[in-house]
């Protein structure tokens, strides 16, 4: 019998090259931006896939989860300082880059 095992020759691919979001000032660090999804085409081990942030301006800001891709916040944001960011991310293996832009918006109790 014959095994042919898997290699890790296919890299993490994201579903989009630019993913929006908003996110509220003043709320408290730990808040949900926006989620990235890359798939790889590989299977088991070989098709995990890790993401990270590029430092950049804002990036201190911001988190990303390595294993599930979720971008939160760091700290509570301030409109009046920042109104957007714009954020480069990737996945270890690829040379495919992502650009996450989130807007900080005003938000009211009502």
């Amino acid at each position: 019998m014959l095994e042919v095992g898997d290699v890790n020759d296919q890299p993490p691919l994201f579903q989009r090259d630019v993913y929006t979001a908003s996110v509220a000032e003043n709320r408290e660090p730990g808040e949900s931006v926006v989620t990235v999804s890359a798939t790889d085409k590989d299977s088991e081990e070989n098709a995990a896939v890790w993401y990270s942030l590029l430092p950049g301006p804002g990036y201190d800001f911001f988190s990303i989860d390595p294993h599930s891709g979720e971008m939160s916040t760091t700290s509570q944001l301030d409109r009046e300082l920042h109104q957007h960011f714009t954020l480069r991310g990737y996945t270890h293996y690829t040379q495919q880059l992502i650009t996450v832009k989130c807007g900080v918006c005003h938000f009211h109790f009502r």
